[in-house]
């Protein structure tokens, strides 16, 4: 007679409650740390006025679809198409701050949700939250996550084509391929710079295909095709854009210390906390999960580095610099996964915890100490409310610095077929007096251009001067030239006021 025995289920070791800590607790200091900084930061900030980016959206669409189409065309780096979803949009549901950013704001969160399911097939689902929060917390991110421009949804699709593609080297399946075709032309749709990321794709995919898995090269001849029919419309565009490449040009020429700060993720001290913690490894890395795509980490590597690079090499050898962050937003996903992979290859567990606790923390400290959106916090509205406040009717000129490059050409400001693009800052708020464009920036070469707006001001016989001037370095000298030439026109200073970045000036003759 056999004995029947039984056995009572054996407690978890000490050895494996730390992983249990690992997959479990850290897990939730990340969404916690996410979820803080979305409500601290990003949803005070929907309300907020529009700046000069998104006041040129709304001008885009503000008398209906086909004349947004040709201003996007006209006066946009990209292409119509977020413009023409933009008039939909707004004509179905309305133009305040709130509802014109929503559509972005929808994108970005679409594209974090892929960015976690992304983490996850890489490597883990530590590596798609902490993916998420480094996401969350870089200022770009934040910035065009509640702006209404195309970067949002350029986001969401070149995430997205990502995924697609991953999928298309592991099944081989020609409508994988389609589909990954159709984004990434989706994507030089919204934006022409968009391409450098893709180079990343044709990485992945040369090497899928040498290790011998997914597509065939007739597939991949065939999706090239089909993309290359699809751009046809967007060449003359792009000649278009290529024949104005010095009126996009307004950024500093960058040099390997800023490339070098464009490549790391948002705040330095998470590779310094990466670092420090590689440093402890002192045992085989604890097996999480079997990723999905084992072999991805190369597409990450390169998703991160390649739109950067290219675009200093652009900016380099082109002589006209286009390193602006917006333009190489795309990179961003590549990162914050890259620090993902990096911090969950730390072996030594309990050294894992405590650095992800003190990364969360010095991360949150850092986005509320340093508001990402400090760089888009013009306050048009509440300066232009504070300008009409003022107004005389019919006694009262308004001078403004718009901010556009343009309007540092003589050319555009004497075109009055310009004029409405140059006034785009009023037209999502108003202004009760006529207005006179100043140039953006002050240099000596253009003196000529501050007299000749301030002669016109004056000549229009009213006894009140408004000044609207966006306070951005090198406003200092700019608006002393400017006090000195409205002074000799007959007018006193008689006050000032600041709207978060937008200085008011009052002057009376």
């Amino acid at each position: 007679m056999s004995v029947q025995q039984t056995h009572e289920p054996v407690p978890a070791s000490r050895e494996t409650r730390p992983v249990e800590r690992d997959l479990s607790l850290p897990t939730k200091v990340v969404t916690v740390t996410t979820a803080a900084i979305v409500a601290l930061v990003w949803i005070p900030s929907i309300g907020r006025s529009l700046w000069l980016d998104e006041l040129i959206s709304t001008w885009v669409i503000d008398e209906g679809f086909t004349t947004a189409i040709g201003r996007a065309q006209e006066y946009q780096a990209s292409s119509p198409l977020y413009f023409g979803l933009l008039w939909v949009w707004s004509y179905i549901v309305g133009t305040n701050e709130v509802v014109l950013r929503l559509p972005s704001i929808v994108c970005v969160a679409a594209a974090l949700w892929h960015v976690n399911g992304l983490g996850r097939d890489l490597g883990s689902p530590l590596v798609g939250k902490i993916a998420v929060l480094s996401m969350v917390a870089t200022p770009t991110v934040a910035q065009m996550g509640l702006s209404a421009r195309p970067y949002a949804l350029l986001l969401l699709v070149v995430v997205l084509s990502v995924r697609s593609l991953l999928r298309w080297t592991e099944s081989g399946e020609l409508r994988d391929g389609l589909t990954t075709g159709v984004l990434a032309t989706a994507a030089l749709y919204l934006h022409p710079f968009s391409a450098f990321v893709f180079v990343a794709h044709l990485i992945h995919l040369r090497s899928a295909m040498r290790a011998g898995h997914g597509p065939s090269g007739r597939q991949v001849v065939w999706v090239g095709a089909v993309a290359a029919v699809l751009l046809v419309p967007l060449l003359p565009q792009l000649a278009q854009i290529a024949g104005r490449s010095d009126v996009y040009s307004y950024a500093r020429m960058p040099d390997l210390e800023i490339l070098a700060i464009a490549m790391v993720p948002s705040s330095a001290v998470v590779l310094l906390l990466v670092g420090f913690g590689l440093s402890l490894r002192s045992k085989p890395p604890v097996v999480e999960s079997v990723p999905r795509y084992p072999t991805g980490a190369p597409l990450i590597v390169a998703w991160a580095v390649a739109a950067p690079v290219l675009l200093f090499l652009l900016s380099r050898l082109g002589g006209s610099s286009v390193f602006v962050q917006r333009y190489y937003m795309v990179a961003v996903p590549g990162a914050a996964l890259l620090v993902g992979l990096l911090f969950t290859s730390i072996a030594n567990l309990a050294a894992r915890f405590w650095l992800l606790i003190a990364l969360s923390a010095v991360v949150l400290f850092a986005v509320v100490d340093d508001h990402p959106l400090n760089g888009l916090e013009h306050d048009w509205r509440g300066a232009i409310e504070q300008a009409n406040a003022v107004v005389v009717p019919d006694d009262t000129t308004i001078l403004f610095s718009n901010g556009l490059v343009e309007s540092n050409d003589p050319m555009w400001l004497a075109d009055p077929e310009a004029r409405p693009y140059l006034n785009s800052v009023f037209s999502r708020y108003p202004a009760d007096a006529p207005t006179v464009a100043l140039p953006t920036i002050y240099l000596p070469e253009n003196a000529s251009l501050v007299d000749d707006a301030v002669a016109v001001a004056a000549a229009s016989e009213t006894d009140t001067l408004v000044v609207l001037f966006p306070f951005v370095p090198g406003a200092t000298e700019y608006l002393s030239v400017l006090d000195a030439t409205i002074t000799e026109h007959g007018y006193a200073h008689e006050g000032e006021r600041d709207f978060r970045g937008i200085r008011v000036l009052l002057y009376e003759r």
